[in-house]
């Protein structure tokens, strides 16, 4: 800090805005750390984006592409990998990476993947979110309107077939999602 006050008070006294450095005005004085404080955080912002566009064009490639990463743990994780035309599924630890499978991707797979890579299209759509939920209250109301006019040990067993099914889907999903 005091160092700042050196330098302000030298660039004070360099334009003859002061005459004697015995007797600094201390307004001045904070004006002149507060222009350089100004200076200093422009450069750094500057430097910082200079330097991220130069880190962000090195990782991209034309050939090359991390389609998607699935964590399987602290320090496991497996990467699909767009080369070309063809896909590959490598696993990484905290010691090694190694090619795990070729993988056959659906060609309407890899154009949607294509299509959520353009940066206009938002990845978050609330829209399909909140309709999600929405249904899902409307089916719960439904079911309990249904079981609170008939509780049948048959409907029982049916509910329980439903929630099985339900959650054979959700591990179809999420196997989807990995793969």
């Amino acid at each position: 800090m005091t160092g700042l006050l050196k330098w302000s008070s030298i660039l004070l006294t360099s334009g003859n805005l002061l005459e004697n450095s015995d007797r600094t005005n201390p307004v001045l004085e904070l004006l002149g750390i507060f222009l350089i404080f100004c200076c200093v955080l422009y450069l750094a912002y500057v430097a910082s984006r200079f330097i991220g566009k130069k880190f962000a064009a090195a990782g991209r490639s034309r050939y090359i592409n991390v389609v998607e990463r699935v964590s399987l743990g602290l320090d496991k994780h497996l990467f699909l990998v767009k080369v070309g035309a063809e896909h590959y599924l490598f696993m990484s630890g905290r010691k090694d990476f190694r090619l795990v499978a070729k993988v056959a991707v659906d060609k309407e797979v890899a154009e949607e993947q294509g299509q959520d890579d353009q940066p206009n299209e938002s990845v978050f759509d609330f829209r399909e979110i909140f309709d999600k939920y929405v249904n899902k209250n409307i089916v719960k109301l439904k079911k309990k309107k249904k079981k609170s006019d008939s509780a049948a040990p048959e409907e029982k067993g049916e509910t329980l077939r439903e929630n099985i099914d339900r959650l054979k889907k959700m591990q179809d999903k999420s196997y989807d999602k990995e793969v």
